[in-house]
């Protein structure tokens, strides 16, 4: 096991235990760390040469963000029918709110107010996409093309932003952005979650595209060993879920 792969999986237990809480556990049940989330903010922010301490910052907070928008998307759009559902309803916001109140308290108490700034407009842009893709729900026909950049910006904005944020302070010469925005919707639309939040959306050869797209992504690095260590992180998430190689040889 790689320094990289313990220091990431290390944040992930540092978040669980920001997460935990005994009410929202009682109420929801044990919250889910999104660790492949973790992991790419990790070895996008690691290439930044940003020093350990902020590194671990921004990866916890960032990550209870997406948490609670997560919370937030499980909320029914139809109005509920009994007292208990209602009263579900209610803890569920509510237990979204808490992630969210958390990423805040994170940031602002070491001072990163133009991190805070840049992570709630991405979230204003995240919200208006999910908007937009309710819109879409009731038409089957839709295609790919109109909901597939919907998918990649609810799924990968906050990261996305983080990647303009740091590259926009020159210290990279290429944004992580088109790399982070394919991850996440890669990562989102292989999992079960899609069929429960947006079961209208099906189409097959969508992760296969996604896949070259990061593919062509990789191959335009300059370091090799940066390229093999993403190669390597992907496949270790992908290749169990799709059981076909991901990375060409070379």
């Amino acid at each position: 096991m790689t320094s990289v792969h313990t220091e990431w999986e290390s944040i992930v237990e540092e978040i669980a235990q920001y997460a935990e809480n005994p009410f929202v556990k009682r109420c929801l049940g044990r919250p889910h760390v999104p660790s492949f989330f973790v992991q790419v903010l990790y070895m996008m922010l690691k290439s930044h040469e940003l020093p350990i301490s902020r590194i671990r910052r921004l990866c916890t907070a960032t990550a209870l963000l997406q948490m609670a928008l997560d919370i937030h998307e499980t909320v029914s759009l139809d109005k509920p029918k009994t007292e208990e559902q209602m009263r579900i309803r209610q803890l569920t916001v509510l237990a979204g709110d808490y992630y969210s109140s958390q990423f805040y308290r994170l940031l602002s108490e070491q001072g990163e107010v133009e991190a805070v700034a840049c992570l709630a407009q991405a979230t204003c842009r995240i919200n208006e996409a999910k908007m937009r893709l309710y819109a879409l729900r009731d038409d089957t026909r839709t295609s790919s093309s109109v909901w597939l950049p919907l998918i990649r910006r609810i799924r990968g904005e906050l990261l996305a932003a983080l990647a303009d944020f740091f590259h926009a302070e020159n210290r990279w010469d290429h944004s992580w952005r088109p790399l982070a925005e394919r991850l996440m919707a890669l990562d989102y639309l292989v999992s079960p979650r899609v069929k429960e939040t947006f079961p209208w959306l099906s189409d097959d050869s969508v992760p296969a595209v996604l896949l070259e797209e990061i593919q062509s992504w990789l191959e335009g690095m300059k370091l090799s060993e940066e390229r093999q260590e993403w190669a390597e992180a992907i496949q270790r998430r992908f290749a169990p879920v799709l059981g076909e190689p991901l990375l060409r040889e070379g």
